[in-house]
């Protein structure tokens, strides 16, 4: 797969999550965006810095504190053998505005799906294991993931605004998608 092919696939594949979400909400909840959502300036600055805890998480995963506990060492690089075959090579195609794309619409469509239609009809605690569930390359990463949809969660909750999420997350997958990249075609893995 190329960098272009997967940003490509990526594209397609938010923004179906998205407009499947848009539909199911209509079907079940009667309108096509019944979440609140608002274009404020104030709560985007919120989510871009609400992106920096997740950040902190994933860097924290290659602290050398980190290599001296096995098995949470075991399980990163598990994690990353599982991706370097399919990830590497596109990843390392993929610039900057190709990854940015990436982001913002992982961003709006999973935030939309997980966050609006499943945490609103089914609750934070089921939507945030759905969500580290489609995630899951290892045990390691459901966990992971599943932390991190708990916690877009809470953002939603508090804020009161699926924009920060929104900007949340794709802030969180910008920053993860360059320290993959970095990582993934490390010569020592």
């Amino acid at each position: 797969m190329t960098g272009r092919r997967l940003i490509f696939v990526a594209l397609v594949s938010e923004s179906v999550l998205a407009v499947a979400a848009l539909l199911l909400a209509r079907v079940f909840l009667g309108s096509f965006f019944p979440w609140p959502f608002s274009p404020d300036g104030i709560d985007a600055t919120i989510g871009a810095l609400a992106a920096i805890p997740p950040a902190l998480m994933v860097l924290s995963l290659w602290s050398p504190m980190l290599a001296r506990f096995g098995p949470l060492r075991r399980a990163r690089d598990h994690m990353l053998a599982r991706m370097k075959p399919v990830l590497a090579r596109p990843l390392a195609g993929c610039r900057w505005p190709g990854a940015a794309g990436i982001s913002v619409c992982a961003g709006l469509g999973e935030e939309i799906f997980f966050r609006g239609l499943l945490q609103s009809t089914l609750g934070a605690i089921p939507s945030a294991l759905v969500f580290g569930a489609l995630h899951a390359l290892t045990l390691f990463y459901f966990l992971f993931a599943t932390a991190i949809g708990l916690y877009f969660s809470f953002l939603l909750a508090m804020s009161g605004n699926l924009l920060v999420p929104v900007v949340a997350h794709a802030v969180y997958d910008l920053f993860a998608l360059y320290l993959l990249r970095q990582k993934l075609n490390a010569d020592n893995l």
